[in-house]
């Protein structure tokens, strides 16, 4: 089996972009900035939540189409309709339930660095 260093120096590499920049970034906001890890937790959870109920109706929606309950869209415009819709459920669940995190934590959110640490903990466990 022949090994291929570079392919090994890569993956390691993602690994450490991928797992260590957000867990880094979560410790500076948190330090530097004072932010509670209650509002990282929030923005973990809330991306968590929105991948539960984004997934299922995506799903749904896959049946439906393959069922023949909803037209398929021409051979040619199936990219164009994919990423729209995938784009539009992602908008539409993200940022409700984005909100929804806000909401319960408004007291703490009034100030910016705590907002800025839901976006880590949502954009973070998103990388991850």
């Amino acid at each position: 089996m022949a090994s291929n260093i570079g392919l090994l120096i890569t993956y390691v590499l993602s690994l450490l972009i991928m797992i260590g920049l957000p867990v880094a970034l979560a410790f500076i906001v948190t330090r530097r900035f004072k932010v509670s890890w209650w509002a990282i937790l929030t923005g973990v959870v809330v991306f968590a939540v929105s991948q539960m109920l984004q997934i299922p109706v995506l799903q749904g929606l896959a049946k439906l189409f393959q069922n023949g309950t909803l037209p398929v869209p021409a051979e040619n415009m199936l990219p164009i309709f994919n990423s729209l819709l995938i784009g539009f459920m992602a908008a539409l669940f993200q940022e409700s339930v984005r909100y929804l995190g806000f909401w319960i934590m408004r007291k703490q959110t009034k100030r910016l660095p705590s907002a800025v640490g839901v976006g880590v903990g949502h954009g973070g466990f998103e990388t991850l």
